[in-house]
């Protein structure tokens, strides 16, 4: 089992909002603050991914918005 599985079973895969991230002041767990408007477990989550030396992530939007 994949440490994210949890996480994808209640975090939709498309259409929620990166409120904020950014790595912790200590430099080690990368902290991402989503809200969730559609998902079974909506409302504000802040997810923190621990021992992270490096963060990529993507936005996808259509150019016309």
């Amino acid at each position: 089992m994949h440490p994210l599985d949890e996480l994808l079973k209640w975090l939709p895969a498309l259409d929620f909002a990166v409120l904020s991230h950014g790595f912790h002041r200590h430099g080690r767990d990368y902290i991402v603050f989503v809200e969730d408007c559609i998902g079974s477990d909506r409302g504000q989550h802040e997810i923190t991914f621990t021992h992270c030396v490096r963060m990529d992530y993507q936005t996808r939007v259509a150019d016309d918005i």
